[in-house]
């Protein structure tokens, strides 16, 4: 028996996605937002590598993978493929203390 993980992943406009698709399906994963969940045995580290070892990082591709540390059964999740890039949700909490007024004659001072 094994643990319920999740794939995010995020691909570019040239990724060859075949291999991806032919390792989810042949793990019988479901489609979640985002990604995919399946059952794996073995631990993060593991599932990261066998990943690794099918699915060569293909263009733009990045995924990231989440599952349950099998020592003492936290969660936790690892890049597999790309690193991490900016939020689209950067810069929506701005106060206005972060905003310039352009009449005020200190502005130029910050």
């Amino acid at each position: 028996m094994g643990h319920r993980f999740w794939l995010l992943f995020d691909v570019g406009v040239r990724a060859d996605l075949d291999p991806l698709y032919t390792w989810l399906d042949s793990q019988s994963a479901e489609e979640v937002p985002g990604g995919a969940t399946f059952w794996f045995t073995g631990t993060v580290d593991d599932l990261v590598d066998a990943l690794r070892q099918q699915v060569q990082p293909a263009t733009g591709l990045r995924g990231y993978c989440v599952g349950r540390k099998v020592s003492d059964d936290r969660m936790v999740g690892r890049w597999v493929w790309g690193k991490r890039q900016y939020a689209p949700w950067t810069g929506y909490a701005r106060t206005g203390e972060d905003e310039w007024d352009d009449e005020d004659p200190q502005a130029d001072s910050h």
